[in-house]
């Protein structure tokens, strides 16, 4: 195997650019992937990294393809100062110039990367005619869906990531704890935690709604964020149903064409972002995807290329059932039934301080750390704890599930908050979560009138047994996985004050509907 090292100049800065080749000189299929996590390599001295270079290429250059990995601008042997998600759309392009003028392109370009990497895939739309493969791995085409859920920071998702990744190389005294997100105003944050100002993350901190106009802009994503729509050639997405682009990879997926989808492929294991059994309560038999495809880019590359089986059925969602324990390719949104739980008789009160906000470990598919068993109900004055009646027969739950809230508040606005359990006889397995507020629904709402507002849950597959119920706490925040609602009706980032909210939920208008084969 050949190991080269290039600097590929652009826009005054030197992006380090790693290049793995078969032995035999020729023109070969290339694959790309760019990163801004390779800083292992940063202190190796040349040597060392191009052995260890050349053995995590193996799979591909044993296979007949040239590798290339290329750090993002301001990470691993890159100049400049990283900014996430500013560069990639003009870098990207840059590197396919790049790879269309050396020796060994044979006009195959392929691309491979998962989570921040996957979304510099989709940099790379529109697809040129040499592209001729992608892998998404654990990503989301939709900037918005990085930072915001329902108008909500996601604090555990992009915040404490975020503050990680800029300005890796600018010697920059971080002063960063989750409390931060308690700054008021937020538009104070960026210089408490760095020092200076971030142009970029203050701008974003004015948009969190999904329909605004920024998000149609080059950097709110604008380049990426129909990157499959329209793509013209086989695409595999991954993801796992507490993945934190668990709903992305859904969306995506719905968003192929119908007529190039036959070609294309979609998986969900069983876990987290990790996409292992660390750190989760359960352990689930064969649930990882190398269990059930193995190295499935080169398998889905040598599928496009030489025409070998796929590493999972075309056309289809490929899911792990959890607790059922195995894999499925049929009936994931063919469901035969749905379900509707009344979850109380009576109002239930209580009130919610923005300075004190209920804590949840477990970020489920909304933010980092999978699932986890939820704390004892009861231990929250503000939160609620209702639970469905015990379920009759096995019941293999499929799609979304649904919440309807019956709600009222003494403020102008405020947050609601629910997140679903599983009570199982280890305790309450927590497996869905979302937050919304007032304001999304009735922009002049008035304190004191019942509204309705409805939370959909990403798509699940999971297993609930005879005897088995669901448990559904309600609240108003959920720390340190969202920012909190100050209580105040306008834009979160520019609140000066928070304020104590009375909310009521009328449990006897409030339903929680499931699908279920």
């Amino acid at each position: 195997m050949a190991v080269v090292f290039d600097y590929m100049p652009h826009d005054g800065e030197q992006l380090f650019t790693l290049i793995a080749s078969p032995d035999t000189p020729g023109k070969y299929p290339t694959v790309i992937m760019r990163s801004p996590y390779e800083e292992y390599h940063r202190d190796m001295d040349d040597e060392e990294l191009r052995e260890v270079f050349a053995k995590n290429s193996a799979k591909w250059t044993d296979y007949g393809y040239v590798f290339i990995m290329q750090d993002c601008k301001g990470t691993g042997r890159s100049t400049g100062d990283s900014d996430a998600f500013v560069y990639e759309y003009d870098e990207s392009h840059a590197l396919l110039d790049y790879v269309r003028h050396q020796d060994f392109y044979n006009g195959e370009i392929f691309l491979t990367g998962g989570s921040y990497c996957g979304w510099v895939i989709c940099s790379y739309a529109p697809y040129d005619e040499d592209i001729k493969g992608i892998v998404l791995e654990a990503t989301d085409c939709e900037l918005y869906n990085f930072l915001y859920l329902n108008g909500f920071y996601r604090t555990f998702l992009h915040g404490e990531w975020y503050v990680d990744r800029y300005k890796r190389k600018g010697n920059l005294n971080k002063d960063f704890s989750f409390d931060k997100f308690l700054t008021l105003p937020m538009t104070e944050y960026s210089k408490k935690v760095f020092g200076e100002p971030c142009p970029v993350l203050d701008e974003m901190f004015k948009h969190p709604d999904r329909d605004d106009p920024f998000w149609d802009t080059p950097v709110g994503g604008s380049h990426q964020r129909e990157a499959v729509k329209n793509a013209r050639i086989p695409i595999l997405v991954t993801t796992g149903i507490f993945d934190i682009f668990c709903g992305g990879g859904h969306a995506m997926w719905d968003m192929i064409s119908e007529d190039i989808k036959d070609n294309c492929a979609f998986v969900v294991h069983a876990y987290h972002h990790g996409g292992t059994s660390d750190g989760q309560p359960y352990h689930f038999p064969g649930g990882e995807l190398g269990e059930l495809m193995g190295e499935f880019d080169l398998r889905w590359f040598d599928h496009i290329r030489k025409g070998t089986d796929s590493p999972a059925p075309l056309g289809k969602i490929t899911y792990y059932e959890l607790f059922d324990n195995n894999w499925h390719s049929e009936g994931y949104y063919d469901t035969a039934n749905d379900k509707t739980f009344v979850l109380g008789t009576s109002e239930a009160e209580y009130d919610y301080d923005p300075r004190d906000p209920a804590p949840f470990t477990g970020g489920l598919s909304n933010n980092f750390g999978g699932t986890s068993f939820m704390d004892m109900a009861g231990a929250r004055a503000d939160v609620i704890s209702c639970y469905t009646d015990e379920f009759e027969q096995d019941t293999h739950l499929r799609g979304k599930m649904k919440l309807t809230l019956r709600v009222k508040s003494d403020c102008e606005d405020t947050a609601f908050y629910a997140r679903i359990a599983v009570v199982k006889p280890e305790g309450d397995f927590a497996i869905r979560d979302s937050i919304t507020k007032i304001s999304n629904v009735a922009k002049d709402y008035k304190p004191d009138e019942y509204v309705t507002l409805q939370l959909e849950f990403d798509p699940a597959a999971v297993l609930v047994k005879k005897g088995e119920k669901l448990r559904v706490d309600i609240t108003s925040s959920a720390y340190h996985l969202f920012i909190p609602h100050t209580n105040n009706k306008g834009l979160f980032s520019v609140q000066e004050t928070a304020r104590i909210a009375h909310n009521t939920v009328d449990l006897s208008a409030t339903n929680l509907t499931v699908s279920y084969r």
